[in-house]
């Protein structure tokens, strides 16, 4: 079901905008907590070694603060890795990466990834804009939420080889040529061996993503 069709009612019915402030985090960041994906407050969560992943931990600690003491109805969602066109000036770490693999590839060409940081060692996840979308539409309507932090995973979670392969099966005849190796997981992030763990966004709210890969690099190529 659709985003607009599974959230019709509530917003037909009730007159009023929701009152949660849905916040949205990267996601990639935050296989280094525990799951299930809500750390119990107030235990504290392990130190991310980047800069971007402790401004993303930070976000959540105050939302957690904004809940405690004003009583404001949050929920901070940590999506994976998001496939989207984007439209500004720095399409960003994830932006270039798309690019880069996609780019040559819809042209039927070869995609070179000669650059180590289009490159990832272990397992990173990516997830549809619409299921994104979804998700956050889901979670903002949704009734109140037993936890303040959610996972928003994808379909599945890849090898760069595997996200290589799929590349070029999504579109035919193109090749994808990677000759650059990284030294660390997605964006410089710590490597992962393990998806992030999803299900209680599923629990809560029903999220479930509903597009693989392909699909979602199509929808990206346009």
């Amino acid at each position: 079901r659709s985003a607009e069709r599974r959230h019709s009612s509530p917003r037909q019915t009730s007159p009023a905008a929701p009152k949660r402030s849905s916040l949205t985090t990267a996601g990639f960041y935050s296989a280094t907590l525990s799951t299930p994906p809500a750390f119990q407050w107030p235990t504290l969560s392990p130190a991310h070694p980047l800069f971007y992943g402790t401004t993303k931990l930070a976000m959540e600690f105050f939302t957690r603060n904004y809940i405690d003491t004003f009583g404001i109805d949050a929920v901070v969602l940590r999506f994976s890795a998001v496939i989207r066109e984007w439209a500004g000036a720095d399409a960003g770490a994830i932006g270039t990466l798309l690019a880069a693999f996609v780019e040559p590839a819809r042209r039927g060409e070869t995609a070179v990834i000669d650059n180590p940081a289009w490159t990832w060692r272990g397992l990173a996840e990516f997830i549809d804009a619409r299921d994104s979308a979804e998700a956050a539409i889901a979670a903002l309507y949704a009734g109140r939420l037993p936890q303040h932090v959610y996972n928003i995973n994808g379909a599945a979670a890849y090898e760069v080889s595997d996200f290589a392969r799929i590349v070029g099966e999504t579109f035919p005849p193109a090749k994808v040529d990677i000759r650059a190796e990284a030294a660390a997981g997605l964006c410089g992030a710590p490597v992962y061996r393990m998806r992030m763990d999803g299900a209680a966004a599923a629990r809560d709210f029903g999220y479930r993503a509903r597009y693989d890969l392909a699909a979602s690099l199509r929808h990206y190529a346009g």
